[in-house]
């Protein structure tokens, strides 16, 4: 199984509840494993936005498209904190960025969740995970430290954190990522 960013959690959660249905786990920029992790990354990346980017950011959240839940305002606000996340932002136009339609009536009901992730912390599970696990990371992304500690807690997971490569090492470093699952993989063997 493999996840990236909040869907590494979701996967790390899945072998934790269910490991007699995973064979191995591939973990790509660790997100969420805990609300503390969240509110570290967050200000990580904000931290990393200038003028222009906060100009930008304030234009589009003030825009009447954003206020009025416009899939493509939401994808520019996306579009615009990935990019604070990339070693090559450059890149940022090669990510699929798909909102929905119906994005403004999911992410309403989403908020009532968002209570319940207030006080979370999935390290103390990650000692039970048990299948071969590859851990994969950017060097420049701000989750870093956290992935870094997402690999102690899980027994015997292999980092490998990608050079000059941000939170989307399978579009800032395709063949270094390839090469990486590639390698883990074939020790499974």
């Amino acid at each position: 199984m493999l996840g990236h960013s909040w869907g590494a959690m979701l996967a790390a959660k899945y072998a934790i509840q269910y490991p007699q249905y995973l064979s191995s786990l591939i973990l790509v920029s660790p997100a969420g494993f805990s609300s503390a992790d969240v509110s570290e990354a967050s200000k990580a990346l904000n931290r990393k936005f200038d003028y222009t980017d906060q100009f930008q950011r304030t234009q589009i959240i003030e825009s009447q498209d954003f206020k009025n839940g416009a899939p493509s305002a939401m994808a520019d606000l996306m579009r615009l904190s990935f990019r604070q996340n990339m070693a090559k932002k450059d890149l940022i136009d090669s990510l699929n960025i798909f909102i929905p339609e119906d994005y403004a009536k999911r992410n309403a009901q989403l908020k009532y969740l968002f209570h319940d992730l207030r006080d979370y912390d999935l390290y103390p599970s990650l000692s039970t995970i048990k299948a071969p696990t590859l851990i994969i990371a950017g060097e420049v992304e701000v989750g870093l430290p956290a992935t870094n500690k997402i690999n102690q807690k899980i027994p015997g997971s292999i980092l490998k954190v990608i050079k000059e490569c941000g939170h989307f090492p399978f579009a800032e470093q395709p063949a270094a990522f390839d090469a990486a699952i590639y390698n883990f993989l074939l020790q499974l063997k």
